[in-house]
């Protein structure tokens, strides 16, 4: 038996965008994306009531089929030679011990004579659908040869790191 996915007409929507002035946010081994942090992020648009920002990092979701897309630009912050590893994870648990929503990962490979500063302007989009009200999380991990720095940046008027969320239907 198929299941038919019905779409409202007027879809609930989250949508923020990373203002760190001058473009940088300065990040260690592993980022836990600071969506509560109105001096991070922006609320760029909202409607509806089954997506919300809350404190401690995270979004609230109630019953649904959910879109979620997030555009990062991740950058190093000296150049470096050898691997850049990038992992992008979201996850129902703070600790991130499962991530049982989604995870990207990006390995890029630069030769023995590369010396660059990385740079990954990733787009994940997946889908989760729930029947009970859930807390969203976003983490970057990011790893290289040189032990360099990174930086997920933003750019309040390019938009070059964005966290969409849609509701476009009842859950599976």
């Amino acid at each position: 038996m198929s299941q038919i996915l019905r779409v409202t007409p007027q879809q609930d929507v989250l949508l923020l965008t990373m203002i760190a002035s001058s473009s940088t946010q300065a990040s260690g081994d592993a980022y836990d994306i600071e969506v509560s942090d109105e001096d991070t992020f922006a609320l760029v648009g909202s409607r509806g009531t089954s997506i919300g920002v809350s404190s401690g990092n995270k979004i609230e979701i109630t019953s649904g089929l959910y879109e979620i897309t997030f555009n990062g630009w991740v950058q190093t912050a000296a150049n470096i030679t050898g691997s850049f590893d990038y992992q992008f994870q979201i996850s129902t648990d703070p600790l991130f011990n499962t991530s049982d929503v989604a995870f990207d990962r990006n390995i890029q490979e630069y030769g023995a004579s590369a010396n660059v500063t990385a740079v990954i302007d990733p787009s994940h989009t997946t889908m989760l659908s729930t029947s009970i009200t859930k807390s969203l999380y976003f983490r970057i991990t990011c790893s290289n040869g040189a032990s360099a720095g990174w930086y997920l940046r933003g750019d309040a008027t390019s938009a070059i790191t964005q966290i969409q969320i849609r509701r476009i239907g009842d859950a599976l």
